[in-house]
């Protein structure tokens, strides 16, 4: 059992702490990932499940996951001060070409 994240707005973050996940539900290894691809509102959720698709940094659960299973709710708000998506892109298409986790 390990910690994932879920990154979602605020809308959804309500519906999923009272129902929980539903099946093919995805989910992050990382914060970050989470808030940039998901949204601000950050669940930390106790997950011992096979995955659909396990990727470096996500992976989707065939099986919904109950509320009791969330261990917090975070709110993040991030500014961004500094942003090269010129850069990100090179590190990223770097790291697929020595088959590394970007």
């Amino acid at each position: 059992m390990r910690i994932w994240f879920h990154g979602t707005d605020r809308f959804a973050s309500q519906a999923i702490s009272e129902q929980g996940f539903r099946a093919g539900s995805w989910f992050a290894k990382s914060l970050q990932d989470a808030i940039e691809f998901g949204g601000e509102y950050v669940f930390e959720v106790a997950l011992d499940y096979r995955p659909i698709h396990d990727g470096n940094w996500q992976m989707c659960i065939s099986d919904e996951v109950p509320a009791s299973a969330i261990v917090a709710l975070i709110r993040y708000k991030m500014t961004k001060l500094m942003d090269r998506p010129e850069m990100r892109a090179k590190v990223l298409c770097a790291n697929q070409k020595l088959g590394k986790p970007s």
